[in-house]
């Protein structure tokens, strides 16, 4: 059967086990359930409240980032950047998109997308205040927690 290894109520390890192997690893982990059954299946770094094993990561993919964000979304923060790139007649408006343009940049050198780091989070509410997000969908994008697709796996 497949098994999450616990410790510090932390799956550290999933592996197949038979069931005499089970006594011998819980003497070592602090618990070894069987998430056979599971859906979706645990990975190293999920953890656990006693009873239920959970997603504790918020890393996610560069491309599951942009896609928590609607292709309309996409097209006009975009759109609003290359447009006001060079609008030496409204300074604020071309800092904004300047502003834009380094958060594209700093996303395409990340690795992943931490949806919990400071920069992230002030990055998307930059999003809002330019009118291009709405509070509710900066919101949704920065909270909904990940799915197994979503996940950053470096």
């Amino acid at each position: 059967m497949l098994c999450a290894l616990i410790q510090n109520n932390t799956v550290t390890a999933i592996i197949d086990l038979s069931q005499d192997q089970i006594p011998i690893l819980g003497a070592i982990f602090e618990q070894v359930i069987d998430i056979t059954s599971l859906n979706p299946q645990p990975i190293v770094g999920w953890l656990y409240d006693g009873s239920n094993i959970y997603n504790s990561t918020w890393k996610i993919t560069k491309l599951a980032f942009e896609s928590r964000l609607t292709t309309a979304e996409e097209a006009g923060i975009i759109g609003f950047a290359l447009a006001n790139y060079n609008n030496t007649g409204n300074p604020t408006l071309q800092g904004q998109a300047l502003t834009i343009f380094a958060l594209l940049r700093r996303q395409s050198n990340a690795t992943y997308v931490d949806l919990q780091r400071s920069d992230t989070i002030a990055g998307v509410n930059a999003l809002v205040s330019f009118g291009l997000l709405t509070s509710g969908r900066a919101t949704t994008i920065l909270t909904t927690p990940p799915a197994l697709s979503e996940i950053y796996n470096g």
